[in-house]
């Protein structure tokens, strides 16, 4: 085991250094003050000589047994430092076996665990044994030992399985790594080689194929299993972000284990043997054997320069390149008898103690050092010479273990399986949630009383009730259908004070619960997969033998986090879960076309495309034309964001002209409102041909709007469909706040609208013909308008409506999602007829956030529908919907309305801050100053609560440590390092620098797929333990600066290369005592007002100051563009719009990248009405100086009431005289044109006719109306009863 070494250094300041391997033999002879590294036991492992009083030194030396180890000196002032061990890969030459590495923690005893993941062997046909007092063989069920299964140990273990007559050892998790290379030699059409990749943690993996320079890249989710296959022979390259372990397997030979690339690989070469260099460039490879021979291999041994070819076959040997360029190499014989393949080895991967699950023949084990190993009581001694050892053993039988006082690698042929077998057994330093201590039962006085269990944990999850039984003949507390080993992980978690769970596979499905484990009730050969009690097992021995007991390694995990939501996910149990929806001919606006032909489970998928044999075919009839779907209802929380994968892959191509198909997965939360939709692509064939592998599509995020979701797959035209392994996890994103946009609609008091509907969101219509209503199922009806927006033909027809996300939450909103359609009625129905036709509209719809800036494409908006589910920036700012009608008139819309569900997701939800527990982190190099975010605006870094600066260089600085201080405390949840800002932030690494050494630190919206989040800390177990904070790419949190000056405040803390970075990038992981308080602080500004200790309320602002005066900042902040901002958060460009450009939009509220400061008069001689920019501080001061701080410009009052009449003016100035005109004689007028004559006769009896009708008329209107007001008063007087 590697630990972590004390010692103290003497205080001169003359530098010497500390050799080791060749090196230090090399400078043996020199004279000085550091005498000896050595083990407890007295063994000196190397020795040196300097000058005493010598202070910085270089330190790398190998472990050469278990014991501690201590570095001795004389004349040694106090100055204690730690130095952390890791294991590596070499000797104690040129390529030492020791780093001195921050990655292993301060406890290596405490972190070591060995974990085994099975990528191959059979359900139901693998061994186990583990290194315990009484060593134990364990046969694992098919329940447990299935493809993917995962078993965890506190003592070295191995397990070994079998597939098709090959050996499958299971895969270790100490060969996790991110650079793998490999080669396939007997790859086909019939039998392609396969590479199955396991994903530790989320990452994404590139893999080339070297002849060829193909590339495919694959996102892949915790735990998830993919496929790789070629049916070339070829060299294979893989890189990842995160760790995964890689299985290689050919049609021809066994299983095999790959190891991580490294300086140096050690092994036995048989017939076919081959060593790869991870750097094409390299030309060079060096052999060193255990018998002294040693070899060069230049170019001319390489296969056409891919790899080099090894003529040595049956001895121990040693490969390296003399510029330490990184290698892997592969081992196959060609004996019909073995038709072996094994990995050859880098020594960081050796192991000192290794238990044999199989028994195996002719048995080789390799070290870089001479080595004892005893086995059965007898001892076996490595020799060799250099840093190759070897030795062989005849035979080891099964259920043994071998210890060695140094690592090694082991690997020997099994007669029972017919095949060669590699054990490596070293431990991973990769954390477990759960161990396994043994098998049995246990037995304790302390136990737990079901009654009690029943009456307080009658719930694991909303809808699964524990129904707790007394299980075994010895009555334990448990429950039965436990769905896995993880399910009765979760159980134990929940249940106070348990610390064992024991699991069955076959009695019941078993999950007890212990206290402790005072004595194990069965010491018996055990096998778990035993069905019951056979003539020669009785009943009470076949309860025990059935159980494996399992320690709790992490109390605090997250189940929920890593649990599968969906039901039977891989169609094991048929149709269980799930049910078949045909879409519409035209759903969601795709032309699916011909008729619904939904199909069901395929339970004979060829395995040659990577998977088991089940999967979902969505539709009959596919290669001809026709349509299907199925979907699953699952639990949901609304507000939690959900993460959904599952794999995909086509067929029959050779009976179609399409080379390419796709299909659609909707996600609908509640059931029916979708608010994700994806499109997914594939090529690859599961049948006639079979061509390629299941392809993995996701992670697909969304946030539930829900306590229920719909998982919706749906395909069609030629489409052959088949869906498996679909995974729906929660992510650790903090809860969001639901706001429907009917609830807003309603609530209206804080709707903005600009252009057309109106202010007043209860009021139905606007001058300008635009309405909107809220209708059932809280969904929103828009009557956008032709005449709305401005009058200029761009943006007439615009119709906006902007949201206040401030007046929402705090932290502002940072998702969108729902579905909008243009509908001739609200709640428009899908019809089974519809033609392509109906798809034509005339509106499109678009988000924005900021204003004017578009969130995504716009959509094209028909019947249809389209579904939206948009990322936003956090930033507390407006969010702009815009419906724009189309004046083209080609669409006759007459009655169409925007149907609207959407729903926007805030920060602010929940109780998440609760359990953190946060962290300050102290610059080793200087103990008052620790690593801040907080914003200095005398120098341009750092954050406010909401937003950052953004600098070139880093936000991050040093500052006096101040644990109060949001700036300086971190939580730890998973890779993402929380901020405790109000707003969700986490520290983040701007990956878009241009800057190749170092690159800036900020704060941005928590993402745990973003890689610039993916934190890793190493150490840090304590106040006094050194904590290293590291990029999956190697970048880890330094201080260059402080490599040549004395640290001080205000000095960037950035991302650099670890190599450059030694002295630098130590910090100390101090927890906050002020946690409580903390987090009272920042949920209290999370939800505005709270109730306070001892009955009085504390009211926070959800406003800061760099939302209200941007331009009072030193440096201001400004928008990062030429562009100015107006109080109505529009930009404009005053290049081109001119300097009054905000003046109509509410004034300038933030200043432009190129003239920041904002002065204080509001004249510069252009634009009177409002202030203006300039470009230096210098130029303010002529005009008033500096923009004081203030708030924005208030509303316009309300019109005052009129005033008094005002007194009679003076009589005016007399007008001009009229002119006089002489009248026209009469007889000039002809006809009654003229002055009026006297009526006939007949005109006198007309108009009185006329009168007379006109009074009858008025006479009858008026008794009725009188008749009807004392018929209305004498039923007022009297009512009905």
């Amino acid at each position: 085991m590697w630990k972590a070494l004390s010692f103290a250094l003497p205080l001169a300041a003359d530098a010497a250094t500390l050799h080791v391997g060749s090196q230090a033999q090399q400078a043996a002879s020199a004279g000085g003050g550091v005498k000896a590294y050595i083990s407890s036991s007295g063994t000196s492992l190397l020795e040196q000589e300097s000058d005493p009083g010598d202070l910085g030194f270089t330190l790398q030396a190998q472990e050469a047994d278990g014991d501690d180890h201590r570095l001795l000196g004389s004349s040694f002032g106090e100055l204690d430092m730690d130095v952390k061990v890791k294991r590596g890969s070499g000797d104690l030459a040129a390529d030492s076996l020791l780093r001195i590495d921050a990655e292993s923690p301060s406890d290596a005893e405490a972190s070591l665990f060995w974990t085994y993941v099975n990528l191959g062997a059979e359900p139901g046909h693998s061994q186990e044994v583990m290194h315990q007092q009484a060593v134990e063989l364990t046969t694992l069920g098919g329940g447990t030992s299935g493809l993917g299964a995962k078993r965890s140990y506190r003592t070295a273990t191995s397990i070994v399985g079998s597939s098709a007559g090959k050996a499958a050892e299971w895969s270790n998790l100490a060969l996790a790594g991110r650079s793998f290379i490999g080669l396939f030699r007997n790859a086909s059409s019939e039998a392609p080689a396969r590479w199955k990749i396991y994903a530790v943690q989320p990452t994404q993996v590139s893999i080339t194929t070297m002849r060829s320079s193909e590339e495919k890249g694959q996102l892949l989710g915790r735990e998830q299993i993919q496929t790789f296959a070629s049916e070339d022979n070829d060299v294979v390259q893989l890189t990842s972000t995160g760790d995964v372990l890689v299985q290689s397997s050919e049609e021809s030979f066994d299983f095999q284990q790959l190891a991580p690339v490294d300086e140096a690989v050690y092994g036995i070469c048989h017939e076919l043997c081959a060593v790869l260099s991870f750097d094409r460039k390299a030309t060079t490879l060096i052999e060193e054997c255990a018998d002294g021979t040693t070899k060069t291999y230049d170019k001319t041994s390489m296969v056409e320069e891919t790899y080099w070819s090894l003529s040595t076959a049956g001895k121990a040997c040693r490969w390296y390149t003399p510029d330490g360029t990184k290698v892997a190499g592969t081992s196959q014989s060609d004996e019909v008898a073995t038709r072996a393949s094994f990995s050859l080895l880098p020594p960081a991967y050796f192991q000192e103690s290794t238990p044999f699950a199989v028994a195996l023949k002719s048995v080789k084990v390799i070290g870089t050092q001479a080595t004892t190993c005893k086995v059965e009581g007898r001892v076996a001694t490595l020799a060799g010479t250099g840093s190759v050892f070897s030795a062989e053993l005849a035979e080891v039988p099964a259920k043994t273990v071998m210890t060695c006082d140094r690592p090694v690698m082991v690997l020997g042929f099994s007669e029972g399986i017919g095949d060669m077998v590699q054990l490596v057994t070293a431990a991973s330093p990769h954390r477990a949630a759960y161990t396994k201590l043994g098998s049995g039962v246990c037995d304790s006085s302390d136990k737990f009383d079901k009654f009690t269990l029943e009456e307080e944990y009658p719930f694991l999850t909303e809808e699964k009730m524990l129904d707790w039984k007394l299980i075994t003949t010895r009555e334990k507390a448990g429950i039965c259908n436990a769905d896995s080993i993880e399910e009765c992980f979760h159980v134990c978690s929940v249940v106070t004070a348990s610390s064992l769970l024991h699991t069955s596979a076959v009695n019941c499905r078993a999950c007890l619960l212990f206290k402790n484990c005072q004595n194990r009730e069965s010491q018996s050969l055990v096998q778990d997969d035993l069905e019951g009690g056979g003539d020669s097992v009785t009943q009470v021995e076949s309860d025990f033998h059935m159980y494996d007991i399992f320690q709790m390694e992490q109390g605090d995990v997250d189940v929920d986090a890593e649990k599968n939501l969906v039901k039977n996910p891989s169609f094991t149990e048929g149709k269980n879960g799930w049910a078949d929806l045909c879409p519409p001919m035209m759903y969601n606006g795709k032309n699916l076309t011909f008729g619904c032909k939904n199909s069901g489970i395929w339970d004979a998928v060829p395995k040659d495309v990577g998977g088991d044999t089940n999967a979902y075919h969505v539709k009959e009839n596919c290669f001809q034309g026709s349509r299907g779907g199925f979907y699953q209802d699952v639990k949901t929380e609304m507000g939690y964001t959900y993460e959904l994968t599952f794999k995909l892959i086509d067929g029959y191509f050779s009976k179609k002209k399409a080379k390419e198909e796709k299909a659609w997965v909707e996600v609908s939360s509640p059931p029916g409102q979708p608010v994700m939709e994806e499109q997914v692509k594939t090529s690859a064939s599961s049948a006639e041909p079979i061509e390629g592998q299941w392809q993995t599509q996701g992670p697909f995020r969304f946030v539930a709007a829900s306590n229920s979701s719909r998982i919706y797959f749906y395909s069609g035209g030629t489409a052959c469909t088949n869906i498996d392994d679909v995974v729906l996890k929660k992510t650790k994103a903090s809860k969001k706040v639901v706001f429907n946009f009917a609830t807003l609609v309603r609530e209206g008091h804080f709707i903005v609208t600009k252009g057309s509907f109106v202010m007043n969101a209860s009021d139905n219509s606007s001058k300008d013909g635009s309405s909107i209503r809220v209708v059932k199922d809280n969904i929103v009806v828009l009557k956008p308008s032709e005449a709305a927006g401005d009058a200029d033909q761009q943006t007439q027809g615009e119709n906006d409506m902007d949201i206040d996300t401030r007046d929402l939450t705090a932290g502002g909103c940072s998702r969108v999602s729902g579905f909008v359609r243009y509908v001739p009625k609200p709640l428009y129905s899908y019809a089974e007829d519809e033609e392509s036709g109906n798809l034509v509209s005339a509106v499109s719809f678009e988000l924005q956030e900021p204003i004017g800036h578009r969130v995504e494409d716009g959509l094209e908006v028909g019947v249809t529908g389209s579904i939206i589910n948009a990322v936003l920036d956090p930033s507390p700012e407006s969010i702009r919907l815009r419906v724009k009608k189309d004046m083209s008139g080609e669409f006759d819309d007459t009655g169409y309305m925007m149907e609207v569900q959407l729903n926007f997701f805030c920060s602010g939800g929940g109780d998440s801050r609760k359990h953190w527990k946060l962290n300050t982190y102290q610059y080793a190099g200087n103990e008052g100053l620790c690593m801040s975010l907080v914003a200095r605006d005398s120098v341009g870094i750092g954050c406010h609560e909401v937003t950052c600066r953004m600098n070139a260089v880093s936000d991050a600085s040093l500052q006096p440590c101040n644990e109060e201080d949001w700036a300086q405390n971190f939580y730890a949840d998973g890779h993402l390092l929380r901020s405790a800002s109000p707003a969700d932030r986490c520290l983040a690494v701007d990956y878009s620098s241009s800057s190749s050494d170092c690159k800036p630190l900020s704060l941005k919206l928590c993402d745990e797929s973003d890689a610039g989040q993916r934190w890793t800390i190493q150490g840090g177990q304590n106040a006094q333990d050194i904590a290293v904070l590291r990029m999956d790419d190697g970048l880890v949190v330094s201080v260059p600066k402080a490599g040549t000056e004395l640290a001080s405040f205000d000095m960037p803390v950035q991302a650099c290369k670890e190599e450059d970075m030694a002295r630098v990038k130590a910090f100390n992981q101090i927890a906050s005592n002020m946690v409580a308080n903390l987090v009272m602080v920042h949920e209290l500004a999370t939800n505005f007002t709270e109730k306070a200790s001892g009955g009085s309320e504390l009211i926070l602002s959800n406003v800061w100051a760099e939302a209200i005066c941007p331009w009072f900042f030193n440096p201001p902040i400004h928008t990062d563009s030429k562009l100015i901002k107006c109080y109505n958060r529009e930009l404009c460009n005053p290049e081109e719009d001119g300097e009054s450009c905000c003046n109509d939009k509410g004034g300038t509220f933030m200043c432009s990248m190129s003239a920041p400061y904002m002065c204080k008069s509001k004249t510069n001689g252009k634009n009177p009405g409002d202030y203006f920019c300039a470009e230096s501080i210098e130029e303010c001061e002529t005009h008033g100086g500096r923009r004081i701080c203030e708030g924005p410009p208030g509303k316009a009052g309300s019109s005052g009431e009129y005033g008094d009449d005002g007194e009679p003016g003076e009589d005016g100035p007399e007008g001009p005289e009229g002119s006089v005109v002489e009248a026209l004689p009469v007889e000039a007028h002809s006809g009654k044109s003229g002055m009026a004559q006297p009526a006939t006769l007949a005109e006198l009896i007309g108009a009185v006719a006329v009168n007379l009708a006109m009074a009858v008329l008025v006479f009858v209107n008026l008794r009725g109306k009188i008749k009807n007001r004392f018929e209305g008063k004498s039923k007022s007087v009297a009512p009905n009863r």
